[in-house]
């Protein structure tokens, strides 16, 4: 099931040599997840299970903007066009309603209030924590629950499916780490 979230991220794109053989691939896995009678593989299948949807405040949305053009641009990741641009790239790709703006420049503009310090904290602190466990699960004192690592599972898949659609050129580690440690800004409250 690994491979099928990269499939699922370039079936996407109908029209497409790359789309058309993936769906392809994807046609193949489903027949044969249909003989083995998985019902709960089926979402799976589906591109709107997929697609990365934004749960949190359009606040925490510019922070994690702020978060992902950081690991591009370094110490001029705050620079306003460098925030637009990344803004527009993921929003491409990311379900996230900014009404009444028209794009991220309106909404940055237009936002009052927005402070960063406590999104990234937020963000160092899943980081930090994300290090204790793996630490504690690494020297065997305790192990995660088949729930938490389906869970997780998840979440790393649904990183990696956005990755693949981003076409971003960056270390890919760096990059899923990050993404999946800035996830902690997509939650309806923090």
């Amino acid at each position: 099931m690994m491979i099928l979230k990269i499939l699922m991220a370039f079936a996407i794109d109908i029209g497409t040599p790359q789309a058309r053989l993936a769906q392809d691939a994807i046609d193949q896995i489903r027949a044969r997840l249909i003989e083995r009678d998985s019902p709960e593989m089926i979402d799976f299948f589906s591109f709107s299970f997929w697609q990365p949807r934004w749960l949190g405040t359009k606040k925490q949305f510019m922070s994690y903007v702020a978060c992902i053009a950081g690991l591009f641009k370094g110490e001029h990741f705050f620079e306003d066009n460098i925030l637009d641009e990344t803004a527009e790239i993921l929003m491409r790709e990311i379900k996230i309603d900014i009404a009444p703006h028209s794009d991220f420049r309106e909404l940055r503009l237009c936002t009052s209030g927005w402070e960063t310090k406590e999104d990234i904290v937020n963000v160092l602190s899943e980081i930090q924590q994300d290090m204790l466990v793996r630490t504690v699960v690494s020297d065997g004192s305790i192990g995660k629950s088949a729930e938490t690592q389906y869970e997780e599972n998840i979440v790393n898949m649904r990183c990696d499916y956005l990755i693949t659609r981003l076409k971003f050129d960056i270390d890919y580690k760096r990059f899923h780490y990050l993404l999946k440690a800035a996830e902690r800004l997509n939650q309806p409250s923090i």
